[in-house]
């Protein structure tokens, strides 16, 4: 269903009732009230304007919160209904069912009829020529008809729905064949940027799929979970496309071979991984949320579910594959607006960003300044993190200066994290540290706290909104509420890591202790540290690359031929590929498939010579590149050159390769050695 006119036809004094009794009162309330109130416009037609008129009723388009505003307008819309029932904005769904199509008719009759009453009390309209239905599952006609203001609704084969076009088999075949066209419609909208020896770089194009053409594939598919199969089908050859254009290989080229050689994650896993994503958003949703609130549902009752294949239980498998170990309780729930966080952003600023333009040395001499310039009686907190890896075992160190710099510290250290990094370290250090300081209860005292991680300063003392790490923000927060009720006045200082200043070295030491302790948690403590949705999702897209695509590839035959170039997927550094033609050729020897004879013969019925017109051997890329008498002068000149590369970045003397040529060996680090080999 479709509001007729939604946005136009608010009544803003329901508006504003509505918000009041939904608990939006006092400054938000007014702002709602002025945002909406004596709105003007004009009308034009060609270059005449009226002049302006004062709206009296409904709401501006285009503004972002316009929809929110919408939604709390036509939300009790739905309050006699029996049916299910979703709405965002100005569309609105419902369903019923039934063992008997009738009676399912009859329910969603009944159901639209309470609509039209309150359409009628609250200024709305169902557009008729908009709204829709559907049968699921049924190819028997029914006797009844679906109507809404005695209109017969029409009955149609599939609709689109915020984007997802939905058929009556549930197949989402629809669906996915446009998006797929959808793909390739972008796709030839970045022909512009490139051809086969000219254009952009691949690093560039492969940019531009992702940005451009990519999310277009996306749309919509953790609701397809039930058909990743039939996703990856239609778009992979899209994918494809866009790797064959970045990298200038032939059409024989493997799928895998092109994914290897322009760092793309293979389909498969990248459609499971948008999946695996989409729970770990739904889980850390707030329990209000109606999405939230189903999937507590169901996972309060999941063996009513058993051998059923819902949505949720599919997404739950694509987690499990990817999570690596990460529990759902500890995905950190999104911020949301409440009594409890509301001090979040009423605390007074506490950070200098001016600090963080300097240099280290400047910044390192400031600090030695404000250490001399500190008396006996004042408080000097030094705080750290530390983690063995990242992600890795995470510790949390501080040394705390109770009488001034010159007496003895309290060292504190605590394991955070078998799973961590180094900003979470930073966080936990500064709230052990503020937790300590607050249970002592110093009065009307200078605290002074340093840390080394800029990050963690700007999360922790600055008044915006935090994105992540909420509780530890709020924490801290909290204690520095206490502090300052106590009378003590706080100052945030920016040290530079590793200069020798006590304070700091002290709490990088016990920081590293902690790490050893969270490196020696067992298995039913392994990670308790709480971790917000993009750092889960980060984690699971590395357990993609490392395991998942990593395993592909070394059990893939179709790539078998960079097997010794190439030891791990999605690491290639793409040097030298400005100068496109001659970077293409390298793609395609790296590839195994080029325009020799040896594999054109393979790949062409009509050509039967597969023979060096020279050597009369089959011109396979060892014998082009190492072998051809033809080629015996320039060869000899590429050995000189490569040898004088090689000797002149200490290269330790290696056999001259394909991989090596093509700067792709281990021993080769130098980036300005290996585009002078690619140059050579």
């Amino acid at each position: 269903m479709d509001y007729e006119s939604c946005f136009e036809r608010v009544w803003r004094a329901g508006l504003l009732q509505k918000a009041f009794n939904s608990n939006i009162r006092g400054r938000l309330w007014i702002y709602l009230k002025e945002f909406i109130t004596d709105r003007k416009y004009y009308l034009k037609v060609n270059d005449h304007k009226s002049p302006l008129i004062i709206s009296k009723v409904g709401i501006p388009q285009g503004s972002v919160l316009s929809p929110t505003l919408c939604n709390l307008y036509t939300r009790d819309s739905m309050d006699g209904v029996t049916g299910h029932h979703t709405e965002f904005a100005d569309d609105a769904s419902i369903w019923n069912s039934d063992k008997s199509i009738e009676n399912a008719i009859e329910k969603t009759n009944e159901d639209l009829h309470k609509i039209i009453i309150w359409c009628d009390q609250w200024n709305m309209s169902i557009a008729s020529e908009k709204t829709k239905a559907i049968l699921f599952k049924t190819d028997i006609e029914p006797f009844k008809k679906l109507v809404y203001n005695n209109i017969p609704i029409e009955l149609v084969q599939n609709k689109k729905l915020l984007g997802v076009t939905i058929d009556n088999n549930l197949s989402f075949n629809t669906h996915i064949h446009e998006k797929s066209m959808a793909g390739y419609r972008a796709l030839k909208g970045l022909d512009c940027f490139t051809s086969k020896y000219r254009g952009c770089t691949q690093t560039t194009y492969m940019k531009l799929y992702k940005a451009l053409v990519l999310p277009i594939l996306d749309f919509g598919l953790p609701v397809l979970v039930t058909q990743t199969d039939q996703c990856i089908r239609a778009f992979e050859p899209v994918q494809r496309s866009a790797m064959l254009k970045a990298s200038g290989c032939l059409p024989s080229t493997s799928t895998e071979s092109l994914e290897l050689l322009t760092n793309t994650l293979p389909m498969n896993i990248h459609i499971k991984l948008r999946q695996a994503e989409e729970l770990v958003r739904i889980v850390a949703k707030r329990d209000e949320d109606p999405l939230k609130a189903d999937f507590n549902k169901w996972m309060s009752n999941r063996s009513s579910f058993r051998g059923k294949p819902t949505t949720f239980a599919l997404l739950m498998c694509r987690y499990t594959e990817l999570k690596d170990k990460i529990k759902l309780e500890n995905i950190e729930k999104e911020f949301e607006y409440n009594v409890k966080y509301i001090g979040l952003s009423r605390t007074r600023e506490k950070v200098n960003f001016e600090q963080f333009t300097v240099d280290k040395e400047t910044q390192t001499a400031n600090i030695a300044h404000i250490l001399d310039a500190t008396s006996g009686g004042d408080i000097l907190v030094f705080t750290d993190g530390s983690s063995l890896g990242n992600p890795g075992p995470t510790g949390a160190g501080a040394a705390i200066y109770l009488e001034g710099y010159k007496t003895n510290p309290v060292l504190l250290n605590k394991g955070v994290s078998k799973l961590g990094n180094n900003f979470s370290g930073e966080m936990a250090g500064i709230e052990l540290s503020l937790d300590f300081l607050t249970a002592t209860t110093p009065q009307r005292k200078n605290i002074h706290i340093f840390t080394d991680c800029q990050g963690a300063i700007s999360t922790a003392f600055s008044r915006e909104i935090p994105k992540n790490k909420i509780e530890t923000v709020f924490n801290i927060k909290t204690s520095v509420t206490s502090l300052e009720d106590n009378g003590n006045t706080l100052h945030v200082h920016w040290i530079p890591g590793h200069k020798n200043i006590e304070g700091n070295e002290l709490a990088d030491e016990h920081a590293k202790k902690g790490a050893k302790k969270a490196a020696e948690f067992d298995e039913a403590e392994f990670d308790d540290e709480k971790k917000d949705a993009g750092e889960v999702m980060q984690m699971m897209k590395r357990k993609a690359i490392n395991e998942k695509w990593s395993a592909q590839y070394r059990n893939s035959e179709r790539s078998s031929a960079i097997h010794d170039i190439f030891v791990t997927p999605g690491v290639r550094n793409c040097v030298g590929e400005k100068k496109r033609k001659c970077f293409s050729q390298i793609n395609q020897l790296l590839s195994g498939h080029t325009r020799l004879k040896d594999h054109w013969a393979k790949q062409t019925p009509d050509q039967t010579d597969n023979c060096c017109s020279v050597c009369q051997v089959p011109e396979t890329i060892d014998h082009f590149l190492f072998h051809c008498k033809k080629y015996d002068e320039a060869r000899r000149g590429l050995e000189e050159r490569t040898m004088q590369i090689l000797y002149r970045y200490c290269i330790p003397k290696v056999a001259i390769t394909l991989g090596l040529l093509a700067g792709e060996i281990e021993e080769i680090t130098n980036t300005c050695a290996k585009e002078e080999l690619m140059d050579s």
